[in-house]
This record gives structure tokens, C-alpha cells and sequence, in this order.
């Protein structure tokens, strides 16, 4: 806890979280007083299994990396639900930086992550691919069966009959991209 007091007493919590992140717009002035970056604080005890099913832009790879260094047995897994932005027959319909900065999330993913949840075998194939085309280290991996158009209101569904359906048997995981109606 008080290694988030810089946080925690911040005037301006998302000012504070700026600068801490080193991403604070030229002449941004504000004095906020930070946690020396050399420090490392962290919940994760020895053999914890860190899952990450988030996106880029979070600055989370650096942190996770920080504690790797201090946390030799920590295991990190990424999920990564496609390759849109690195394969060959999509990658046109974005920016180049963005494509540029996808690809060094992947590059992240494959040499610092202990295993990789793909979503879907497309997903798994097409990251395979682009690893063997850029020389990366391949972490092992398994993929998860993704949902489907489920159309009936929450009250009316029977979630047996729909996992059956899907051929879900035993636990799973649901995630959500964002809210583009071609992904919902």
C-alpha cells in the first residue's frame, strides 16, 4: 500500500499516473512525488503464474519484465486473440505505427512469456507463422474456442443447452475485444 502513496495523494490521479509512465506531454510541469522506478513492488510470490489478457498501450510488458528480474520463478502467459494487425492479408487496413508497435508486442510476448493462450487455432497458426518469419522464439502454447453469435436475451437462454451447443465442456474463458459491433 504505501508503495502507492505517490498514487493514492495525487491531486490529479491520471496527471500523477502520466508522469509516472514517462509519458507526459512536453512542458507538462506538474511536481508529483514518484517511487524511486528502481524499486520493485509487487504482489506476486515465488511460482505465481501471471495471465495477461489485455491489450497493448498499457505499459504492463515493461512492468511485468521489471519483476521477472526480481521474481526468477514468476510465469507469464499473454493471451492473443489474432494477428490483425501483423498479418499479411489485414495489416493494410491500419496505421504503420500501430503495425510497428503490434509487432513489438508480439516480439515481447514470444521472448518473455512462459506460455501463450491463443484465440482460436487461427490465431495460434498465424502467430506461429509470423514467429518462424521473424526468427522469435515460439513459448508453448495451447488455443481456446472463442463464443459465437449468441442472440437470445439472458432470460430466455439456457446456458447448459448453449454450452453444449459450442461443445464447451469444463471452465472456459470469456473475454471481450471492444465494443465494434463486427467483434461483439
Amino acid at each position: 500500500y504505501s508503495e502507492l502513496m505517490w498514487l493514492f495523494n495525487a491531486e490529479n490521479v491520471a496527471d500523477a499516473y502520466i508522469q509516472h509512465s514517462g509519458k507526459a506531454p512536453a512542458g507538462i510541469n506538474k511536481v508529483i512525488t514518484l517511487p524511486n522506478k528502481s524499486d520493485s513492488f509487487h504482489p506476486y510470490s515465488k511460482n505465481a503464474i501471471v495471465f495477461s489478457a489485455g491489450w497493448m498501450d498499457s505499459d504492463k510488458e515493461r512492468i511485468f519484465s521489471r519483476v521477472k528480474e526480481n521474481c526468477k520463478n514468476l510465469k507469464i502467459g499473454y493471451l492473443v486473440y489474432d494477428t490483425i494487425l501483423a498479418n499479411e492479408d489485414t495489416s493494410c487496413y491500419y496505421q504503420k505505427e500501430h503495425q510497428v508497435k503490434f509487432l513489438k508486442y508480439i516480439k515481447w510476448i514470444s521472448s518473455a512469456c512462459d506460455f501463450i493462450i491463443f484465440g482460436g487455432e487461427v490465431a495460434k497458426a498465424d502467430t506461429l507463422k509470423l514467429q518462424r518469419k521473424m526468427n522469435w522464439r515460439s513459448p508453448p502454447g495451447s488455443s481456446v474456442q472463442f463464443g459465437t453469435d449468441i442472440t437470445k436475451k439472458a432470460a430466455e437462454a439456457d446456458e447448459n443447452k448453449i454450452l453444449d451447443s459450442l461443445n464447451v465442456k469444463g471452465s472456459f474463458i470469456l473475454t471481450v475485444g471492444t465494443l465494434e459491433p463486427r467483434k461483439n
